[in-house]
């Protein structure tokens, strides 16, 4: 296995490490020796050379192997979610990317305003700046005590944002009896919200 640098070989480690950590009973104990043994046996003696020979890489694996599997495992899935964000983005990984992470096409703005209406408690969102004439882009809560708007932090792209969360099942739009559109959150949308909370790795929605 030739690494071909730093980032291919951060990218194989934590690969994997998540296959490791995955394949391990819940209860069972994780060691570098034990993900060693792990590696051999798979075949990946590069690898468990490029530890034996990196001090720094075997302290911090171990570090790592602490932790609680659960919390391990999510972590693991967190990055593999904002790599295929940034993978989305490059020529020839696009498809791919958006094949295996589907929300990968998210923006951050899209996030937070999923996060935005998961927290406000309501299911059901006025958009208030299609009865403007500035033209504002505003959500209003319906069925909720919280009656503070929702305003995106990029206006340009609120339209195309909705849209988005819309194509992968995270809202839904309908109107009311005078044509306003409202904006549905699903339950999907509620569920990703969560997650997205949950990630303590630069996340766009309020605590």
């Amino acid at each position: 296995m030739d690494f071909g640098g730093a980032a291919n070989a951060f990218s194989t480690i934590t690969t994997l490490l998540a296959t490791y950590v995955a394949e391990q009973r819940a209860g069972k104990q994780r060691s570098i020796e034990g993900f060693k043994d792990w590696l051999a046996e798979h075949r990946h003696t590069e690898v468990v050379n490029m530890l034996e020979q990196n001090s720094a890489t075997t302290v911090s694996i171990k570090a790592m192997l602490s932790q609680d599997r659960e919390v391990l495992l999510k972590n693991f899935d967190s990055l593999d979610r904002h790599m295929a964000a940034i993978s989305s983005a490059v020529t020839g990984l696009s498809n791919l990317a958006l094949a295996v992470r589907p929300m990968a096409r998210l923006s951050r703005q899209a996030e937070a305003l999923l996060c935005k209406m998961h927290s406000s408690g309501a299911s059901q969102f006025l958009d208030v700046g299609q009865q403007l004439l500035s033209g504002a882009k505003l959500l209003l809560p319906m069925d909720s005590e919280d009656r503070a708007e929702i305003t995106p932090d990029d206006p340009q792209f609120f339209e195309d944002d909705l849209h988005v969360l819309r194509d992968l099942g995270m809202i839904r739009f309908t109107s009311n009896s005078q044509g306003h559109r409202i904006v549905n959150l699903t339950r999907p949308g509620a569920e990703h919200a969560k997650r997205v909370k949950a990630d303590g790795w630069q996340t766009p929605c309020p605590n």
